[in-house]
């Protein structure tokens, strides 16, 4: 395990045969540290914890900001997708994201990149590692557009960690064998995020087998759960769900898509485990808000 203190911030990797991820590691957390020491001097403290689940027809994204207002984009929907409903969650002068995830390189969690790299910054771009993108000319064009912007890429997995003063987001797989899956889906970045005020769990399209290894090996619970593939009916079982035991759970899809996504067999699982569901679909962008120990959650039409 690979530990680098700076100022308040840990980014803690398990990296084997890596020459260049201590610089990449290193760029990474003075650009954080720089965000959370402008936050405190400019009076820009914020004790909550915001997630916004933005509305991005058939795909996935997610801005969550941390207390002190550490930002970090989980996947960025289909191309042309993000851009307007991240720009109404983030300050009308903000233009900086500390960092962006982007849980596995399909069309519908990384096309959106391509046009936010034109309109913000980022501090560092974090994704599982695959290369194997179902677009390869759009995943070219976006490593291009990092590498020509120079935006540290970080290849991560199971066991890496990202420690934010008080809160942490814990990488909870790819394992090494989901990492080598010939179906792209079980190689998603599974995370678990956990602040003073809430626990998040974002599950990226992995499927019920995935998910069976989690609540095998370890599982979290979390109050906000990210509905694994758009609601698909491959994901979400039972086990799973009784295993996280969310108090909210967000889907993510189009209206009117032609998997019909998400499916009733899903909805219906989660409604009886007593979670209440928000849909982008039905709800448009959800923004939930943990302060102290109270959830509220406000929805876009």
């Amino acid at each position: 395990m690979r530990v680098l203190y700076f100022w308040g911030i840990i980014f803690a990797m398990e990296k084997k045969g890596s020459k260049h991820i201590g610089t990449a590691i290193l760029a990474v957390l003075v650009l954080l540290d720089l965000t959370l020491w402008y936050a405190i001097f400019s009076g820009r403290t914020d004790h909550a914890t915001r997630i916004h689940f933005l509305d991005v027809g058939q795909g996935d994204s997610a801005l969550f900001t941390f207390p002190n207002r550490v930002q970090m984009l989980i996947d960025a929907g289909p191309p042309r997708s993000a851009s307007r409903p991240l720009s109404r969650a983030m300050r009308r002068e903000d233009r900086y994201i500390d960092l962006a995830i982007l849980t596995h390189p399909e069309l519908d969690h990384m096309g959106g990149y391509a046009e936010l790299l034109e309109r913000y910054e980022f501090g560092a771009f974090l994704w599982n590692g695959r290369t194997d993108a179902n677009a390869k000319e759009e995943w070219r064009e976006l490593t291009d557009a990092l590498r020509a912007r120079s935006i540290p890429m970080i290849a991560i997995g199971a066991g890496d960690r990202i420690l934010i003063a008080s809160s942490t987001a814990h990488f909870i797989s790819p394992d090494r064998t989901w990492a080598q899956s010939g179906a792209p889906n079980d190689a998603g970045l599974v995370m678990h995020i956990g602040t003073p005020n809430l626990r998040a769990l974002f599950t990226a399209d992995i499927d019920s087998k995935v998910e069976a290894d989690l609540v095998k090996k370890e599982m979290f619970g979390a109050e906000v759960l990210k509905i694994a593939h758009h609601g698909s009916k491959y994901s979400s079982s039972e086990t799973f769900l009784r295993a996280v035991a969310p108090h909210v759970a967000v889907v993510s899809a189009g209206k009117g898509n032609r998997y019909g996504h998400p499916t009733q067999d899903v909805l219906a699982r989660i409604a009886h485990m007593g979670a209440e569901i928000f849909r982008t679909d039905q709800n448009g962008t959800v923004e939930i808000v943990g302060e102290g120990t109270t959830l509220k959650i406000f929805v876009g039409k």
